[in-house]
């Protein structure tokens, strides 16, 4: 599975889908969203999709939270 997120509606989601789809992810969750907004509905869609086995990979662990205290 993979997840990717840009900050601003400013920016394109092209290049992370891309590196996702590159890696192989059979599925690919994305959104515009800031990372200290708490609500990303598409993270929590990914969080219930994923099954026991799987691996979420994200184009850089920035994408996935603000801070690895978020983590």
């Amino acid at each position: 599975m993979g997840y990717a997120r840009v900050s601003t509606s400013g920016k394109k989601l092209g290049h992370p889908i891309d590196a996702l789809t590159a890696a192989g992810c059979r599925r690919i969750f994305a959104t515009k969203k800031s990372g200290k907004d708490d609500l990303r509905p598409e993270l929590k869609a990914c969080h219930v999709f994923l099954a026991a086995g799987d691996t979420l990979v994200v184009p850089a662990l920035d994408r996935y939270g603000r801070s690895p205290n978020a983590w």
